[in-house]
């Protein structure tokens, strides 16, 4: 899919999103500067939540607001507490962010190696409770006649082991993001003990453990 949009103002806009069998977006977004002036663009992401879903309450199972925000580790807020809040931020590298549910989770995961301003917040629009997780990157200036890109990618889908990873502290990452060095979307299955597993993962002859295993 790759919609368009000219502002009237000498800015072309082009957005490529693509998808992979891992429920991987990949958004990528191009800016051609048709005037005879630089422009300075800032990029970001965001995940809007409208609403505060029914949650399991168990202790082991995080439900909320949840990240990695680089060398300040693993960060998780309900919905409550980003309510009193109101808001937090981080100024990190490395980092992912997102939502989580019992089965599901939406993730962004910009650039390994980005400068990023992370931040969970909630507010109010149409009379009710809205949470949001969201990036903003270094600006970019696009000189006149150049063209500049950005691209970001979007997790939403299943908390399935083979996907987010299980055990395993860079498997879910390395299989969402290829090259990610450091930073576990392994988190994500602190999301929740109960992760999808399908009968066919598991054979009758894996049940069969030696003595003391």
């Amino acid at each position: 899919m790759t919609p368009t949009y000219d502002n009237g103002e000498g800015l072309s806009f082009r957005r490529t999103v693509a998808v992979d069998d891992h429920y991987l977006f990949t958004v990528k977004d191009q800016v051609q500067n048709k005037s005879g002036n630089p422009v300075t663009l800032f990029p970001y992401a965001l995940i809007s939540r409208h609403g505060t879903p029914k949650v399991q309450g168990y202790y082991i199972l995080h439900e909320g607001l949840i990240g990695v925000m680089g060398n300040d580790g693993e960060q998780e807020e309900t919905y409550k507490k980003i309510v009193d809040k109101k808001s937090e931020t981080w100024d990190v590298t490395d980092a992912w962010l997102g939502f989580t549910d019992k089965y599901w989770a939406t993730a962004l995961l910009p650039n390994t190696d980005a400068k990023v301003h992370a931040r969970f917040s909630a507010s109010e629009a149409g009379g009710q409770p809205t949470y949001q997780t969201d990036y903003l990157l270094d600006p970019v200036t696009i000189a006149p006649g150049a063209t500049g890109s950005t691209d970001a990618r979007l997790f939403a889908g299943a908390k399935e082991v083979s996907v987010v990873g299980i055990n395993f502290p860079l498997a879910g990452r390395r299989r969402l993001q290829p090259g990610a060095p450091s930073q576990p979307f392994r988190s994500v299955d602190r999301l929740g003990l109960v992760l999808f597993h399908h009968q066919a993962d598991v054979p009758r002859h894996r049940l069969l453990l030696p003595s003391g295993r």
